[in-house]
């Protein structure tokens, strides 16, 4: 049984490089060189790795309990960066925000999208003139605290 066709292992047919004899050598001995092989899937990995990592997904660590009672601190996520590529950004979806130091990243949810009106009056959020129901906020975690009326600026949710 023959591996490659006669015409190149005999150099026949205007052949001038090395016979397919020599090359079926030449791979054989290059695959015992596991070491090479290895190395090699070794960088393909990390180069995929990096680029899902950096395109597609990210996974991060909660850090505090901000978004109790769904997320919990030491709770590990898998952070979806390529679906906004698709769509918008809606109300009550959880996002990951990067503030000045881009070694720490806050889960957050979003309350109000660019054009919402945005009041907190005695702990009662008000979202464009409608009070806001937060059943994802447990009790020992309301305060009475207010903030006057702002409207969110294109390019930014809160």
């Amino acid at each position: 049984m023959e591996w490659f066709p006669h015409t190149q292992a005999t150099g026949r047919s205007g052949s001038t490089g090395t016979g397919a004899a020599d090359a079926f050598a030449e791979y054989r001995l290059s695959d015992s060189n596991g070491m090479g092989l290895w190395l090699r899937d070794l960088l393909i990995s990390a180069a995929a790795s990096i680029l899902i990592i950096t395109f597609l997904y990210q996974p991060v660590r909660v850090e505090g309990t901000s978004m109790l009672p769904r997320l919990e601190d030491s709770d590990r996520l898998f952070i979806n960066k390529f679906v906004y590529h698709f769509s918008s950004i809606e109300r009550a979806t959880c996002g990951v925000r990067y503030p000045r130091d881009l070694e720490k990243s806050y889960i957050k949810r979003v309350i109000a999208v660019p054009g919402d009106r945005l009041r907190i009056d005695h702990g009662q959020v008000l979202l464009n003139g409608v009070a806001l129901k937060e059943g994802y906020v447990p009790e020992e975690f309301r305060d009475t605290r207010s903030m006057a009326e702002i409207v969110v600026p294109e390019s930014s949710f809160l």
